[in-house]
């Protein structure tokens, strides 16, 4: 019986109470608290321990996959500098940036007015945000690239095999 910690005036002796002696819940896929076991003359906790099933690795294979996706998602949108300013990451950014400098450029346009991260206009030649875009497009590929590897590795694991949950575990967003 479980008797909480605020119980006050409680007559013990009317009743039949024996501690449970606690043990550290032991390291598994899956534990659960099952009936307390005499021990030694000591009643003491119990666990059930089972590695997940199959179809419980689909779901943590899911859930490892959202949690590598939303890493990706906050280390594309990093802010780049190029050209002495700061610009936006991502792949938003990189195609309004690089949308912005190719208008100019068939417009015949010397120089083209991209916004940085403070949305301040910045007026640069085409050279510069040339290099603007190649830095902030660069940047989103290699992260997103590293996401694509980490979705196809995880994607490749057979759930079916000795060790899945490991090899789910080791997958990794490392850009």
């Amino acid at each position: 019986m479980s008797v909480p910690a605020i119980l006050t005036n409680f007559n013990y002796q009317d009743y039949t109470v024996v501690e449970v002696a606690e043990t550290e819940q032991p390291a598994a896929d899956v534990v659960t608290e099952v009936t307390p076991d005499f021990i030694g003359g000591v009643l003491t906790q119990q666990w059930s321990t089972r590695s997940y099933t199959p179809a419980e690795l689909v779901g943590y294979r899911y859930n490892k996959k959202q949690d590598i996706i939303a890493e990706a998602s906050v280390d594309m949108a990093a802010d780049i500098s190029a050209e002495s300013y700061v610009w936006n990451g991502g792949m938003e950014s990189s195609l309004a940036l690089d949308g912005a400098r190719r208008m100019a450029i068939e417009a015949e346009m010397t120089s083209v007015t991209l916004h940085d991260i403070t949305n301040t206009p910045r007026s640069l030649t085409l050279a510069q945000a040339k290099t603007v875009c190649l830095a902030v497009s660069g940047a989103y590929q290699v992260k997103f690239t590293e996401l694509q590897r980490a979705k196809c590795e995880l994607a490749a694991i057979d759930l079916e095999s000795e060790g899945a949950k490991a090899a789910i575990d080791a997958v990794a967003y490392a850009p």
